[in-house]
């Protein structure tokens, strides 16, 4: 990188910040060879004095590279260059809290709609604090967009702080109340459980009880049970909360509605109710959370209630590619199915 060179040549533009003209010549000096992978760019101080620009402006050009993925700071050595293809302008950070079909669906209409013109690296932190703090704070430099589920017991209002507001988009889960201007794709579930319920309401007036099997490891499980109590309150219907299946106290007119991703207790709905030779929907009534394939066919045919995570996905991409924050309900529906 001849910084003698660049110094008489350089013409910095009034209408543009110049810590990105100063990432522009270094990319250029990329692409044209000049520096090659793995080679050190001369020091902060180096580049500030032959430039004739302050170590701040240089900093913020250095970290910008840096969130590209094309430049990376090594301890008290300086920073080298970790990539010779530069045309992607962003790097997106995604954090899910695990991996399901239709987290699946989420995270490829997301890659989709952005297209060619980022790079997206896939996280997962399973719930545990430790692993989602350290993935975000030895992250922070090395991304310009992160794009988060949280879904934790803990409060992680502030590590997600950490991340400037305008990178940060929350999905699926809801945050409100972070710092600063950010965007949020995320489930209403007290809203989309009470509107599901009352679009079903005539299907549901052949049973006698509604019974919500909301198993204590569930992160969303307290919004949807204050949306199902809402249903019980305005609808009189007779009502039971159970972290799961009871098989003394299963009967026929109940309607059980699932919640957990990997189907666990809609499994055994169907299992208690081939045993005791109750017709799914005429005796029994099941509604299960999230659609996939399997429930198209299973028993006949599960009625789903679903939020659209291609939607979601899609709609974060679009965030990021309009570059305007914004804080959006993502729409949710209600399948009918043999099941009900």
């Amino acid at each position: 990188m001849n910084l003698d060179w660049l110094a008489e040549t350089a013409d910095w533009s009034p209408a543009k910040p110049k810590y990105l003209q100063l990432a522009e010549v270094i990319t250029s000096e990329i692409e044209k060879g000049e520096l090659q992978l793995n080679q050190q760019l001369p020091s902060v101080n180096k580049i500030s004095k032959a430039l004739a620009i302050s170590r701040e402006t240089v900093f913020k050009a250095l970290n910008h590279l840096s969130e590209r993925g094309i430049i990376k700071s090594a301890n008290r050595q300086g920073y080298y260059v970790t990539k010779t293809d530069v045309r992607n302008k962003m790097r997106v950070f995604f954090l899910l809290d695990k991996f399901t079909t239709f987290k699946e669906d989420l995270f490829h209409s997301f890659q989709e709609s952005l297209g060619d013109i980022a790079e997206v690296d896939l996280y997962f932190h399973h719930h545990n604090i430790s692993v989602f703090r350290s993935l975000i704070i030895n992250n922070l430099p090395h991304y310009t967009h992160f794009v988060i589920t949280s879904y934790m017991r803990e409060n992680v209002k502030k590590i997600i702080n950490m991340i400037p507001a305008e990178k940060r988009i929350i999905i699926d889960s809801y945050e409100p109340n972070l710092q600063g201007k950010y965007s949020m794709v995320y489930q209403d579930f007290a809203a989309d459980i009470l509107k599901a319920l009352e679009q079903a309401a005539d299907k549901l007036q052949k049973f006698k009880r509604l019974i919500l099997l909301a198993p204590g490891s569930l992160y969303h499980a307290d919004w949807v049970i204050k949306g199902f109590q809402r249903y019980a309150d305005s609808s009189g219907f007779q009502t039971l909360v159970i972290p799961k299946v009871d098989q003394r106290d299963f009967r026929r007119g109940d309607v059980y509605i699932t919640l957990s991703g990997y189907d666990r207790e809609l499994a055994e709905v169907i299992k208690i109710s081939r045993k005791k030779q109750y017709k799914i929907g005429v005796d029994i009534g099941i509604i299960s959370y999230n659609d996939t394939p399997i429930k198209e066919v299973l028993a006949g045919g599960i009625t789903v209630i679903g939020t659209d995570f291609r939607q979601m996905g899609k709609t974060a991409a679009q965030i990021i590619l309009k570059q305007e924050p914004q804080i959006i309900a993502n729409p949710t529906r209600i399948i009918h199915r043999n099941s009900l």
